[in-house]
């Protein structure tokens, strides 16, 4: 006998756990999540009290004074559920209502999101000319988290004698200076702070004491640009500026706790207070100014060598390395190089390096003495550039043999990007022939080392290897 059909049909919604069905409402625009809560008192609740919010406004069919006051009453009826995080994407370039508009708008929903005690807003708007921030932003306790991003639009701040924030994030807009650094001095729990592509400054004083993380990247400046750090608690710094003909870059850095330290970009000016005992990784490629005077650029550069001699891992150029040779024979002129090598200590901790060379062939000698200041390094990555120049001298194994190294014999990582040429190879040979603790060389291969890359391949297997257990990979750079 056959079953007979059920008289109800099969409904999987109403078997999912309620944190699951609102994972999968959370993933519905929200015109999708209006319909879904007219369907029933489950579906009404669990669409009213999301944890999480995210908005899109991009359509110019819409009319976005209906879809405002539709919003506006959603977030009302949100069931005092707490709102963890709000995300509002708004393109107002197809919309022909002014900016003021459209913020007050937007300012109502922020208003309603932090009588839900919201925790994250994420704002995001473009074609805009100016957004004046609501002074419901600064009087709400729960929020902790704020990232603007207004397409170079210019930014207005409320005023304010304090604001709980621990994160902020300001992205493609334009800001003054003051109000940017009275922000900053009033957020006292900020600990993380992100300026990327801002306009509009000439100088930042960042003056806290919970900043933990600062990153700084793109800043437009015109002709000038000077940055004042001052941190009680900074751990991790990222300063990324943009390589400009005629901008003058400076850093004035007090902070004792960093332990992490990132700056690109050209520099004119380089001040420090303390001794950085904390900092234990460094990732410095800077160039002077074009216009700046050599002796200037390498007395800053100096006084970045200063900040950094006690790390564990270091990144840099052969700029920074030929920079430090030039104080040692500016400090001791009547001293051997070896003999001061016995004597100081600069790079004893180091365990890792990273070297950016244009090209191996001229930089052997600088680079050689470098690495007897690096006597217990562990890994060893060297990246260079192609360079057609045939006509540089030729250094092979035997040279590096008569450095006396003591580097090797604590060496367990390379990796060397390589472009066939003499110099590279014999550095590979003399590394395998050394290295007693090697667990891993990883050499990379250039497009200019086709077709030969098979044939370097087998010369490298077959170089003489002081471990036994070193593995050997050749492979293209990519």
């Amino acid at each position: 006998m056959e079953p007979q059909p059920s008289s109800k049909r099969f409904d999987p919604l109403s078997n999912l756990p309620d944190s699951i069905f609102q994972q999968i409402i959370s993933r519905l625009d929200i015109s999708d999540i209006s319909r879904l809560s007219t369907l029933s008192k489950r579906c009404r609740k669990l669409c009213l009290s999301l944890p999480s919010l995210t908005i899109s406004f991009n359509n110019s069919d819409y009319d976005f004074y209906p879809f405002s006051q539709f919003f506006y009453r959603f977030l009302s009826m949100h069931n005092g559920v707490s709102l963890q995080r709000l995300e509002l994407n708004i393109s107002c370039d197809n919309l022909s209502i002014s900016s003021d508009e459209i913020a007050f708008c937007i300012g109502t929903w922020i208003l309603q999101a932090t009588k839900c005690n919201v925790v994250k807003i994420h704002l995001e708007i473009d074609t805009i000319e100016s957004f004046t921030l609501p002074s419901c932003f600064v009087n709400c306790a729960s929020l902790r988290n704020l990232v603007l991003n207004l397409d170079n639009a210019t930014l207005k701040l409320p005023t304010t004698s304090y604001w709980p924030l621990e994160t902020l994030i300001l992205s493609q807009l334009k800001i003054s200076n003051k109000l940017l650094g009275e922000w900053i001095l009033r957020c006292e729990s900020l600990k993380k702070l992100v300026l990327f592509a801002v306009s509009g400054i000439v100088r930042i004083n960042i003056s806290s004491s919970s900043l933990e993380y600062l990153r700084i990247e793109d800043i437009t400046a015109t002709k000038y640009l000077d940055i004042k750090i001052s941190t009680e608690r900074l751990e991790c710094l990222y300063i990324l500026w943009q390589v400009g003909k005629s901008a003058k870059h400076s850093l004035r850095l007090n902070a004792p706790k960093l332990q992490k330290f990132t700056w690109k970009g050209c520099v004119s000016y380089y001040s420090y207070e303390g001794d950085f005992e904390s900092l234990r990784y460094a990732d410095i490629v800077i160039i002077p100014t074009p216009s700046q005077n050599k002796a200037v650029a390498n007395v800053t550069m100096a006084k970045v060598l200063e900040t950094v001699h006690r790390v564990s891992w270091l990144r840099v150029d052969m700029f920074f390395i030929e920079v430090f040779f030039f104080f040692f024979k500016f400090l001791f002129p009547s001293l051997s190089f070896n003999y001061v090598v016995e004597l100081m200590e600069e790079f004893h901790s180091l365990g890792a390096l990273t070297l950016l060379l244009d090209d191996l062939a001229g930089k052997v000698p600088t680079l050689a003495s470098f690495l007897k200041l690096t006597p217990h390094l562990n890994s060893l990555k060297i990246s260079t550039s192609y360079s057609s120049d045939e006509n540089k001298s030729s250094y092979d194994a035997e040279y590096w043999e008569a450095q006396n190294l003591k580097f090797v014999k604590s060496l367990k990582e390379v990796e060397m990007e390589i472009h066939g040429k003499h110099n590279e190879i014999e550095l590979i040979k003399y590394l395998l022939k050394h290295a007693k603790e090697l667990e891993n060389m990883t050499v990379l291969y250039s497009s200019k080392v086709f077709p030969r890359h098979v044939a370097i391949s087998r010369k490298l297997q077959q170089f003489r290897k002081a471990s036994s257990s070193a593995s050997i990979y050749f492979l293209p750079n990519e």
